[in-house]
Parts: C-alpha cells; structure tokens; sequence
C-alpha cells in the first residue's frame, strides 16, 4: 500500500520533469497565459499509475490542441515515491 498522489506532488514533479518543463517554457513563448493544471482522478482503489490528460491551459482552455499535453505518474515501489513516468506534449 502506498500514499494517494496529492495535487502538490504532482504539480513539483511537473516542475522539475525536463521535459515537462521545457515543454510548459515553449507554450509559454506561445501564449503567456498557459499553465499545467493536474486534476487527478479518484484514487480509493490505490493504483500505482496515474494518467492525467489535457494538462495545458491556456487561456483557460485546456481544448488547443497546439499545447496539449499529458503526463503518467507511476509509484516506484523501490524508491518509495512517485515518479513521472511518462510526459507528451
């Protein structure tokens, strides 16, 4: 059994993903306005993969398909922590 996800862990391993981070650098340069916003699903069945769609808003929209993006979480049962397992933009 391991810890549930929380919304800031997620938002810091987004922070210091390389490519999250450069992606997030280049849509800024787009639209200013853009910012990763994780919504994450329900947890109570204890998954050990997370996968969150549509990250990018960007005026409020999270629809442009020119900043899409996407990001899995996964538990690393060695480390004892989450990672990121695999970031698309």
């Amino acid at each position: 059994m391991h810890p549930a996800l929380s919304p800031t862990v997620a938002q810091e391993l987004l922070r210091y993903n390389t490519r999250a981070a450069n992606h997030l650098k280049y849509i800024k340069s787009q639209d200013r306005s853009c910012v990763y916003q994780v919504t994450l699903p329900d947890q109570s069945s204890n998954p050990s993969t997370i996968e969150v769609n549509h990250i990018a808003f960007c005026s409020g929209r999270n629809d442009l398909k020119q900043f899409d993006a996407r990001v899995e979480y996964q538990w690393n049962e060695n480390a004892n922590k989450w990672e990121i397992s695999y970031f698309g933009g």
